[in-house]
């Protein structure tokens, strides 16, 4: 296992979804599979917040943003 890589503990109160889609993704960055990256977090209390790449073109970012709305909203509401 690489250093890298969190270590999960039972009871540990970590979202494993999370943590496994975060290092799915780092995967794919080491691989140079990822061009741009748009990220939503929602954090305890309701805050959100955004970050973005730098990326050759919007356009493709703009259109996934476009696609993970029309998700979320189809998606039935979950109590974290």
């Amino acid at each position: 296992m690489s250093d890298n890589i969190i270590k999960l503990h039972a009871g540990d109160g970590i979202n494993r979804d999370i943590v496994l889609l975060c290092e799915e993704l780092l995967e794919r960055a080491r691989k140079g599979m990822v061009l741009g990256l748009a990220m939503i977090e929602h954090h305890r209390g309701d805050e959100v917040a955004i970050s973005v790449s730098t990326t050759g073109s919007y356009h493709q970012l703009n259109s996934g943003a476009a696609r993970l709305a029309w998700m979320l909203a189809s998606q039935k509401q979950i109590d974290v």
